[in-house]
């Protein structure tokens, strides 16, 4: 997870995560855009679906979860602010499915006043290490920004 506090991506941090069998090791570097393969220095470990606490209040988690969409999307969006009532109404378009994620919660104070995000998937093979996949613009914080109060008042802990 690469987090940028500025747009030239010259500040900030990159959490690595590395995961065998049920664990997951937890890297960090002190910058926002390192090179493919580069890990830094392990700050934990932990288990896959468990909440790890790192250095300076920050949290994270991996695993499965159900999926979250789910419930009256638009209508929520329509109003323009954060219901999450109207999740809990029939309407699950993904009812049964799970999906795996990686959350980075990391504390307001550690970020600047602007913030740029995205994440990269890499595998090693044959001893070299390939980016093959790469996440930008994360969907929840752009749909959900139109009620900042609400949505940084809950979280994947709530």
């Amino acid at each position: 997870m690469h987090i940028a506090k500025d747009d030239a991506f010259e500040s900030g941090m990159t959490y690595v995560l590395a995961f065998t069998g049920n664990s997951v090791r937890i890297h960090k570097i002190d910058a926002p855009n390192v090179s493919v393969g580069e890990t830094g220095s392990m700050i934990r470990q932990g288990k896959i679906g468990e909440t790890v606490a790192l250095p300076d209040g920050v949290r994270a988690r991996t695993g499965r979860g159900q999926d979250p969409f789910f419930g009256k999307f638009n209508a929520a969006k329509q109003k323009g602010q954060f219901a999450p009532e109207l999740f809990k109404e029939d309407g699950d378009l993904f009812v049964g499915a799970t999906a795996r994620f990686v959350v980075i919660d990391v504390p307001n104070r550690l970020l600047g006043e602007q913030v740029n995000v995205f994440a990269t998937t890499a595998v090693r093979h044959k001893g070299e290490w390939s980016q093959v996949d790469r996440h930008t613009n994360v969907l929840f914080p752009y749909v959900f920004l139109t009620d900042v109060s609400t949505w940084n008042a809950c979280s994947l802990w709530c």
